[in-house]
């Protein structure tokens, strides 16, 4: 398995370069999907964390994804104590 860490970003999967483009096509269109992009106008006053604006759809999500994300995790743990 070849892992590729850029500034601090382990990318086991190999997915970093379509989530990167995918982001840098959101921002240049100033396009919102849910999961990844929200245009929000801020202030000072306001939460500065994208994640309190974005709508997230969790109904594509299952047991088998919670499984997964668990193991690897565990894993992840395992090898780096």
């Amino acid at each position: 398995m070849t892992v590729f860490i850029t500034k601090n970003r382990f990318d086991y999967d190999n997915q970093w370069q379509g989530i990167k483009e995918t982001w840098i096509d959101l921002y240049t269109n100033n396009t919102v999907k849910a999961g990844f992009s929200e245009v929000y106008k801020v202030s000072a006053n306001d939460e500065w964390c994208a994640e309190a604006y974005m709508e997230t759809d969790y109904s594509t999500l299952s047991k088998d994804d919670f499984t997964e994300t668990l193991k690897k995790y565990v894993a992840f743990d395992l090898l780096n104590r």
